[in-house]
């Protein structure tokens, strides 16, 4: 560096390990899923706040894989309920077809 001032604010570590506490985190994880996706040597640069890397690393923490929605493993219900909806769409549908 220079000397001079980022024009970009750098988040510390110090400052992910309160993130860490606040959304009981372990910061160890985040370092080792970071470190299984780029080089390690990257993070301090991908610790900008408004970078998409940082954004992504912070969303993947925060959101365990178990509470991410799942897709419909079965693809024959999800076509049911759209003909249901377009059944009822019709113009000649009658509520005793119920």
């Amino acid at each position: 560096m220079n000397g001079g001032t980022s024009s970009q604010p750098i988040i510390s570590y110090s400052v992910i390990q309160l993130l860490g506490k606040i959304y009981s985190i372990n910061v160890n994880n985040i370092q080792e899923s970071y470190a299984m996706d780029r080089n390690f040597n990257t993070f301090k640069e991908d610790m900008n706040p408004s970078s998409n890397s940082f954004l992504k690393l912070l969303s993947k923490s925060l959101i365990p894989g178990e509470s991410k929605p799942k897709l419909p493993s079965n693809n024959n219900a999800r076509e049911s309920r759209i003909k249901s909806l377009e059944n009822l769409l019709e113009s000649n549908f009658k509520a005793s077809e119920l």
